[in-house]
């Protein structure tokens, strides 16, 4: 089979802090094929988005694509948070609770003194 030369498109999108967008790049990964076997792979130098436009693509619509799987991730990552939160909270109940009933064996004890007393 001849060896086939894919080129992929991959942009790189940085957030310094959340919500808060401090780059875009734009790199071609460049895939060598034979048939479905992968023979290598090279990725090309970062470049500006600004390229983009001059490739035909719509930055626009790609970065209005990133904000909403942005919002969608931190969306997602809160519920994951809010329910570990919430089993922290039983958790500590149940904790809170079972330390109770210790501290009260414990003051009955004091009370009735060592079995071997009695």
């Amino acid at each position: 089979m001849a060896i086939v030369q894919e080129i992929r498109p991959t942009m790189l999108v940085v957030w310094s802090a959340p919500n808060v967008l401090q780059g875009i790049a734009y790199y071609e990964n460049v895939v060598f094929k034979d048939g479905d076997k992968v023979v290598s792979t090279a990725q090309g130098d970062a470049q500006p988005v600004s390229v983009l436009g001059q490739k035909g693509i719509d930055l626009d619509g790609i970065i209005g694509k990133i904000g909403v799987a942005a919002v969608a991730l931190a969306e997602s990552k809160d519920a994951e948070l809010r329910a570990a939160l919430a089993d922290v909270q039983s958790l500590t109940s149940e904790r809170d609770d079972l330390q109770s009933r210790v501290t009260a064996l414990d003051a009955k004890q004091t009370r009735c003194g060592p079995r071997s007393q009695r």
